[in-house]
């Protein structure tokens, strides 16, 4: 299998809702938050596409000043993880945000999510902070970091 990451495209946009659905029970962004990240200027978007079909996708927001990048989404289809796809996209932000000139990048990942958790932890995040009640459903989370 071969992949393709790339920047998003706002006609992606139905590509990225599907993907939103399948992959979240809770704190989905709606198809108005993705129209207005991938219209944003601060904002980088991309997909991992397979047979020319969008199939993941990270956003991370690029705040102004001196504070650090934000990975704030990351999702792969549940038929397609295990396949790398998640660490193209993680270093697609990675490397994007570094040129950038941003020196650090943060996340928030569920604290019973071991797999999601190692994932990050194997590309350098370190937990920063503890963060109870987090997410819509009364999931607990950790801030990582990572240096750039």
């Amino acid at each position: 299998m071969e992949a393709i990451f790339r920047r998003a495209w706002l006609s992606d946009l139905d590509a990225l809702q599907d993907i939103e659905e399948s992959c979240f029970l809770s704190d989905r962004l709606s198809r108005r938050q993705l129209r207005y990240h991938l219209r944003g200027i601060r904002n980088a978007v991309f997909v991992a596409c397979v047979d020319e079909q969008v199939v993941g996708y990270a956003l991370c927001l690029c705040p102004p000043n001196d504070r650090p990048a934000r990975l704030h989404s990351l999702a792969v289809l549940p038929s397609y993880r295990g396949k790398g796809l998640a660490c193209g996209l993680i270093e697609k932000v990675m490397f994007d945000v570094a040129q950038k000139g941003y020196r650090r990048l943060r996340l928030e990942v569920r604290k019973n999510d071991p797999d999601t958790v190692a994932l990050y932890q194997k590309f350098g995040f370190l937990k920063i902070d503890d963060l109870p009640v987090y997410y819509g459903d009364g999931a607990d989370a950790w801030r990582l970091q990572r240096s750039l």
